[in-house]
């Protein structure tokens, strides 16, 4: 691996596309939505040659989605879970599948 950096100091900008790493930060800063970041950490995951991403990735979201609709009905799960359009079972076997505490 060869890299051209026109001085001492190597920028993020003179490295390839397969070690540069996408800052969620910065991405947030230049007024990028929440899909923008998304299409961002799959095309990194893409780079890096990833297995199993889209299984990854929906669990990461399943579990957000989760954590934020129990933390807004105070831990009730029957009322999440109709806020999510899960019934009440599912809503319980997702939170043991995904370990949601």
């Amino acid at each position: 691996l060869t890299v051209m950096a026109s001085g001492r100091e190597i920028h993020l900008e003179d490295l390839p596309p397969e070690l540069k790493h996408y800052e969620k930060d910065h991405a947030s800063d230049n007024g990028l939505g929440w899909e923008n970041l998304l299409e961002n950490e799959v095309k990194q995951q893409l780079i890096l040659d990833k297995a199993d991403i889209a299984k990854t990735i929906i669990a990461k979201v399943e579990s957000l989605l989760i954590k934020s609709a129990l933390e807004h009905t105070s831990g009730k799960k029957n009322e999440a879970a109709l806020m999510l359009g899960y019934g009440r079972n599912t809503l319980t076997r997702k939170v043991k599948e995904l370990e949601i505490k």
